[in-house]
């Protein structure tokens, strides 16, 4: 879970596992999103001019929780 900034910036948030791509819902500008255990990828869709962010290399435990905090997007 975490918080995107500007809210108005945010097109989508996708998770990527094992092959499955699922998009998340969030609320004006909080997200939060349940995956198995295992490697993910947290990819952050912009409206342009702002820039995407990937982050790679995400690992989750069983009954644990990763906080990516708050996100700024820039242009």
């Amino acid at each position: 879970h975490g918080s995107i900034h500007p809210a108005m910036a945010l097109r989508k948030i996708w998770v990527i596992q094992d092959g499955d791509t699922l998009s998340t819902r969030y609320s004006t500008n909080t997200f939060s999103i349940e995956v198995k255990p295992g490697p993910y990828v947290v990819w952050i869709d912009a409206v342009a001019p702002y820039r995407d962010i990937q982050y790679d290399n995400n690992s989750l435990g069983v009954g644990k929780d990763i906080e990516l905090g708050n996100i700024e997007l820039v242009q």
